[in-house]
């Protein structure tokens, strides 16, 4: 198999945020490394919650957030001091997104900063905003055909008599309708430039021919000044993004032009046999339906990679003038990437790897370009691959501490002993939620609660907690004390009051309080009848002691530092939505790293920070 770069063309929609504050000044310092405020700013901002802006205490909600990216950062110093840093899964995976970074400055410094917008031509789209048109055409497949016709036109024959002679009649019963925006550029200026009953010369579009006349024209029917005005930025912004397309096409026409990669045909097919038999797997053990999407895990992408030999991961899957990829470091990228498809048919999937594999190898040229020019030592790259990065080492070493801590029975028994009294007198509350691991499901959860969408319909469409899906998400009246962070901020709510998402360990969390009982006194039943149930929720406060005492001990270790009272002077509001950043040259990624709350740890680090002499 062979891919020969020659000429690639399409439309890339960028979206950045930017953030500003009047002095980025230092929050905190963890260690040797500072927190600063433009990075709180993006977080907090953009960590969505669907209450958070009703908090009652919106001093304490941005507290909770503050110290939870502190605590975040001293398990990321924690983890390269173990080496975690060095690693492979470190080394690959913050490569991918470093990579992701330099081709989206690369595309900023080639592609956006070059692109002027002419004034001329943002006039010229208020004025077609303004108007519809109504066309008739004639069309042929055949260019000298075309070319015959209208010599006709201009020798005076009616633009109607030749119409009605062709089969084009009969798709036209009524003008074509055409609106600002809906055609190619020069088309569309062509078309908007024609007197009534203008024709315009043959034009070439997608290899077939049309000639065009226009036929009648009205003024579009604004309902109101609002709808005018955003007409009137949404005409400025088309404006933009084409003139961004055409330095966009230009800049690719030279830059792969005489570019040659290969891929090894045989591999090739080997990781689409092991990925087929994967997709399948999950479709059969997740019951899938046809038509829904099959969605791999990170289980599954460590089962293909389990099935390749150690020789054939080494193995030079594409071939550059310099520095082959790998099986095993394309495999990285594509697992950081992410898979999913629709069927797990073969044909299906071999042509959707080759697409993956096409766009691997644009974003691979892409990327050595950007490094060849330096731009991995941006400030604004190295700021926002650092933040993910000390995202990722937390992560990796809070696993694998989750994974050391085991419960036996005599710590359960104990946990029993301990926690009947309030096992016997906690709140009951009942809730309905939606859990999910998809974020785009997050993301429509949310504007369809904020439209006043139906909980339960929602539940019923995006939840994957089996138990409650068919009910709606309810789960039944349960011990607020018995179900960690959930219960205990369910305790704390209204009725009717929704929250979330809270990162659990199958996902992300949104629920809504539909009931809630006052303490009452039950009676606790015995050991025996309820350990296995008991066991989940001690480990996991088992597991939320050890954690809280480790980052203590941490920031006693590395020394923390904050400024409180700038925190709270900051101009920042918690947007309620989930924003992702769409990269230049494609490819998107979560505006800022989601993580749950843990601020529980900073009451006793303040308590011995406060004791020391």
């Amino acid at each position: 198999m062979k891919i020969r770069m020659y000429l690639i063309t399409g439309f890339v929609f960028f979206a950045g945020i930017l953030f500003a504050q009047e002095n980025n000044k230092v929050l905190a310092t963890i260690g040797n490394k500072n927190f600063m405020v433009d990075e709180f700013v993006q977080r907090y901002e953009l960590i969505p919650q669907v209450n958070a802006g009703k908090q009652k205490d919106e001093a304490l909600f941005r507290n909770r957030e503050f110290y939870t990216i502190i605590a975040e950062k001293l398990w990321a110093l924690y983890a390269e001091e173990l080496g975690y840093d060095s690693s492979d899964v470190m080394k690959y995976t913050y490569k991918a997104l470093e990579k992701m970074y330099v081709r989206d400055a690369l595309y900023q410094r080639e592609i956006k900063n070059k692109a002027k917008v002419d004034e001329n031509k943002v006039k010229f789209a208020y004025e077609k905003v303004r108007r519809t048109l109504y066309v008739n055409f004639i069309f042929s497949r055949d260019k000298n055909e075309i070319n015959q016709l209208y010599a006709q036109l201009k020798s005076g024959i009616p633009f109607d008599t030749l119409l009605n002679k062709r089969i084009d009649i009969k798709y036209q019963n009524a003008p074509i309708e055409v609106n600002f925006g809906a055609m190619r550029e020069d088309i569309e200026d062509s078309l908007y430039s024609l007197p009534l009953g203008g024709y315009t010369q043959p034009v070439d579009y997608n290899d077939e021919w049309y000639i065009f006349r226009l036929t009648s024209s009205a003024f579009v029917d604004f309902k109101d000044s609002q709808a005018f005005q955003k007409a009137l930025r949404d005409a400025k912004d088309l404006v933009t993004d084409r003139a961004l397309d055409k330095v966009y096409n230009e800049y690719f026409n030279k830059f792969f032009v005489g570019k040659k990669v290969e891929t090894n045909g045989y591999l090739f097919w080997s990781i689409c046999d092991r990925l087929i038999d994967v997709l399948q797997n999950r479709k059969d053990k997740d019951s899938i339906q046809a038509g829904v999407k099959i969605v791999l895990t990170a289980d599954d992408f460590a089962v293909i990679e389990n099935k390749l030999t150690p020789d054939t991961l080494k193995m030079n899957f594409i071939q550059f003038e310099t520095e082959p990829v790998t099986v095993f470091q394309f495999l990285r990228e594509f697992f950081y990437e992410g898979f999913e498809a629709l069927s797990a048919n073969a044909d299906t999937i071999r042509s959707q790897m080759q697409s993956r594999v096409k766009r691997f190898i644009e974003n691979e040229l892409l990327a050595r370009q950007g490094y060849k020019e330096g731009l991995q030592n941006l400030p604004d790259v190295q700021a926002s691959t650092n933040m993910w990065k000390e995202n990722y080492l937390a992560k990796m070493v809070k696993n694998k501490f989750i994974e050391d801590t085991k419960l036996s029975e005599d710590e359960l028994k104990d946990y029993y002993e301990n926690n009947k009294e309030r096992m016997s007198t906690s709140i009951m509350v009942n809730i309905l939620e939606i859990l999910t691991d998809n974020l785009d499901d997050i993301d429509s959860v949310m504007k369809a609660i904020d439209k006043g969408v139906e909980f339960r319909d929602l539940a019923k469409k995006y939840s994957k907690r089996q138990l409650t899906k068919d009910n709606g998400g309810e789960f039944g009246y349960f011990n607020a004390n018995l179900f960690g962070e959930i219960g205990q901020v369910a305790a704390n709510m209204n009725i009717g009051e929704v929250y979330g998402p809270i990162k659990v360990p199958d996902g992300y969390s949104i629920f809504k309080l539909i009931d809630k009982k006052e303490p009452e006194k039950q009676a606790i039943k015995p050991f025996e009848e309820i350990k296995d149930s008991l066991r989940g929720i001690a480990r996991t406060d088992k597991l939320h002691k050890q954690m809280v005492d480790k980052t203590v001990e941490l920031a006693k270790k590395y020394g923390v530092k904050v400024n409180e009272s700038t925190l709270h002077k900051l101009d920042a509001v918690n947007l309620n939505m989930l924003v992702y950043r769409f990269m230049g040259f494609g490819g998107r990624i979560l505006a800022v790293p989601i993580d749950p709350m843990f601020a529980d740890w900073v009451e006793a680090w303040q308590k011995d920070e406060d004791s020391l002499p």
